[in-house]
């Protein structure tokens, strides 16, 4: 799902919703990087326990997507 939140700037650009788990997902360009606010995002994700990743690639997403299979047993 895209992520919009108008009153927080930051946030990552999609929520993602599989397998039980909820991810918040900062698409980039290859070799693009995080801009001050979303490193602050990306921080209190992690401070809160939360699933965040990000991702520059098609392969990455491919690659995230096989991970988070294997890790729950499905194929």
């Amino acid at each position: 799902m895209k992520f919009v939140s108008p009153s927080h700037r930051g946030v990552s650009d999609r929520i993602v919703c599989l397998q039980g788990q909820t991810w918040f997902v900062e698409l980039k360009r290859p070799g693009g990087r995080l801009m001050p606010l979303q490193k602050v995002f990306a921080a209190e994700m992690e401070r809160l326990g939360q699933n965040y990743t990000v991702l520059s690639s098609q392969r990455e997403i491919d690659e995230w997507l096989t991970g988070l299979n294997t890790k729950s047993g499905c194929s």
